[in-house]
Parts: structure tokens; C-alpha cells; sequence
């Protein structure tokens, strides 16, 4: 994310500095050190404006700490400028903290989809870290129904796992051990070329606030199934991308089938992705906070 935005910055004329910086940009995935609020509080007497981005808010992954959360919200009655990166986050930080929330979100690399798909037709494809609130469970439930009328599907799952083997565990349980794979993860090159060859991608998430797995996803011009969370809420079910209700467990079993029966759905999907990432890339992000950098938003 930082690099990203990093080079779509720079190509708008903006400066990195260590030093005396007009711009202070936080990025908070949902908790602030003593040492990063004491930083920016040097930067503000110097004249620097910030501008703070959140990122997350009461993840799940992390420990309930009151004084982190009390950081947080120092943090944010001092900023100048504040954006979440999606609507609903926006709307969860303004019932939390009141004050205005922008909604900017992360952007996406365009160049997944410089290069032409070769569909392999039989892999379904998920990438994600594999935790609770990823759905990799229901992901596997669903599959479970597709493969016993689907035997040429394959599932593989791409992601660091958090969750001690619960999921393999559960393939197994439901006799997928043949057709599951998991790979772990992966570099971000070897992740986009899986994505321009599976048959269709699935981003089964409980809750996100963004969620760049789907976007590069749809950048790569994967046919995409997910839920309605982060960045997916703006999404058109069927012309961008199918969406279901998070959580939805006969929803995402039913996408799931449409969605590998319907080839013309497919290839309505996959030409969508692109122009859908287009509109998120790291450039139209770099816009976005120029606005933000400038008190314009």
C-alpha cells in the first residue's frame, strides 16, 4: 500500500521527506503507539498539516486495548484531515468519533490486467489470510456442495494461516482433501498470475474494510463472487462483480454454481473487473489525497 501510493504521489509531484514535512499522512489499521502520537505531535508544532487514514477499526485479530483506543482517538481530534477507506468504516469512525470522514479508498495496481488471462477452467480460486472472519469456512462448505456435482473443480486457497489448520482440518472433514489446495503464501507476482488463470475468483469474507485481495482480483480480470463488505459495498451484483450477503452460507453456495455454470456471466464479469479497477487504482487514490493534503475535501 505505502509504495503504491508512494509512486502515484511522486508522479503528481510530491516529495518524500523525512525532514520538515508540509504533509504528515497516517495510516492506522486500528491501533497508535505512545511513539507515533508523540512524532506526529513534533511534526504539528512544526506547521506540518495531518492527515489521518483509517484503515480498520476493532479488527479481530486484535486484543481489546482501552488505552490504544484512547491514542486513537487523540490522534484523531488532532488531525487536520480524516478519510477511511470505505463507506462503512466512514460511517463506524463518525459514529465513534464524530467530525468528518472522507472516504479515500487504497488503490489497486492496474498492471494485473496488462497481461492476457489464460483461464486453466477448473480452479477456483481464494486468497486471504486464513482467519474466522475470512469465510474460508464457508468457502469450503460451499465448494463441498459444488464438487459433488462438479468433479473437474479445484479449490486453491492462497494465504499465511492463522488459525492452527482449522481449515484443513475441515476440508478433510468434508472429504476434500483431493480437491482443496492449500499454497500458503505467496509472492505478490506468482499471487496475480493464479488470479488471470483461475476459472473464477471468491473473496467469502465475514467483515473487511477494503479488501485489496478482491481488487487485484478484479484488476487481473478474474470473474469475481463475493461478499458485500469494504470495497466490494459499491460493487453492481452481476455487471461488476456477483455479490452475496456476508455471512450468507446458501447465497455463497448458490453464487458459487451460478457463476462456474454460466460462462457468459464469466466473460461479462471479466471484462467489468478491469474498468472497475481502473477506478481504484493508485493514481485515482493519489487524486484523492491531494485533495485531502490541500484542505480541498
Amino acid at each position: 500500500m505505502r509504495d503504491g501510493l508512494s509512486r502515484a504521489l511522486s508522479a503528481r509531484g510530491w516529495r518524500l521527506a523525512a525532514r520538515n514535512p508540509a504533509v504528515v499522512h497516517i495510516q492506522v489499521g486500528g491501533s497508535v503507539s505512545h511513539r507515533a502520537l508523540a512524532a506526529v505531535e513534533r511534526r504539528r508544532a512544526r506547521g506540518a498539516r495531518v492527515v489521518v487514514t483509517l484503515q480498520d477499526l476493532d479488527h479481530p485479530d486484535l486484543p481489546d486495548d482501552p488505552a490504544a483506543d484512547a491514542r486513537l482517538a487523540e490522534l484523531i481530534g488532532r488531525a487536520d484531515a480524516l478519510s477511511a477507506v470505505s463507506v462503512p468504516l466512514a460511517r463506524a469512525a463518525r459514529r465513534r468519533f464524530g467530525r468528518r470522514w472522507a472516504v479515500v479508498g487504497n488503490g489497486v495496481d492496474e498492471g494485473g490486467a496488462g497481461r492476457k488471462a489464460r483461464r486453466d477452467g477448473a480452479t477456483i480460486l481464494a486468497a486471504s489470510r486464513l482467519a474466522p472472519y475470512k469465510g474460508i469456512d464457508l468457502l469450503l462448505m460451499a465448494f463441498a456442495a459444488l464438487a459433488a456435482r462438479r468433479p473437474r473443480a479445484r479449490l486453491l486457497i492462497l494465504g499465511r494461516d492463522f488459525q492452527g489448520g482449522h481449515a484443513r482440518r475441515l476440508a478433510r472433514a468434508l472429504g476434500l482433501s483431493r480437491r482443496v489446495r492449500f499454497a500458503g503464501e505467496l509472492p505478490a507476482p506468482r499471487v496475480r498470475a493464479c488470479m488471470r488463470r483461475a476459472r473464477l475468483f471468491v473473496f467469502p469474507s465475514r467483515r473487511e474494510t477494503w479488501g485489496m485481495a478482491l481488487m487485484e482480483a478484479l484488476a487481473c480480470a478474474a470473474p469475481c463472487l463475493t461478499a458485500r463488505v469494504g470495497a466490494a459495498a459499491g460493487l453492481r451484483s452481476g455487471r461488476d462483480a456477483l455479490v452475496f450477503k456476508p455471512g450468507d452460507l446458501g447465497a455463497l453456495t448458490r453464487g458459487l454454481s451460478r457463476l462456474w455454470d454460466d460462462a457468459a456471466l464469466r466473460r461479462r464479469l471479466s471484462a467489468a473487473g478491469p474498468r472497475v479497477a481502473a477506478r481504484r487504482s493508485w493514481t485515482a487514490c493519489a487524486a484523492r489525497c491531494e485533495r485531502l493534503y490541500r484542505g480541498r475535501a
